[in-house]
């Protein structure tokens, strides 16, 4: 994925999220020193915070889960605190929409996607999102 390709997937992820109500930081807007293009932890492309849920971190990708296994690894040996967190994958397939894939100490699961359905780009990962918070 080209750079100018992965900030547009990861803008439309901040985008979505701050629709429905996140604060959220990326490693490009956040002023701590971590550089430009530096993900949050060597593993987060996304840090979204909302009032009474747990923190999110994600992790994006384009057109294919690729790595995803070896992510889910890293965030076990990085000791990732599976209940103080959620963590999850977002892969955007071109002109399809998105797939969301949960990560937890067991491993990951695929928790939503659009490909599924027919919505608009974006829609449908805004509803599903939204549908969860409302559950929780």
């Amino acid at each position: 994925m080209s750079k100018a390709k992965g900030d547009r997937r990861e803008r439309q992820v901040v985008n979505i999220l701050e629709s429905i109500g996140y604060t959220v930081e990326t490693p490009n807007s956040t002023p701590y020193p971590q550089g430009y293009g530096v993900d949050f932890f060597g593993l987060f492309d996304v840090m979204a915070f909302k009032k009474d849920e747990k923190p999110l971190f994600i992790q994006v990708k384009s057109n294919g889960a690729r790595g995803i296994r070896s992510f889910s690894n890293e965030c076990i040996d990085m000791q990732v605190p599976f209940d103080y967190c959620n963590v999850e994958f977002w892969v955007c397939y071109d002109n399809e929409g998105w797939r969301i894939i949960n990560i937890t100490e067991n491993g990951y699961e695929n928790i939503y996607d659009a490909r599924d359905e027919n919505k608009k780009m974006d829609e449908g990962a805004k509803q599903f999102k939204k549908e969860q918070l409302q559950k929780s």
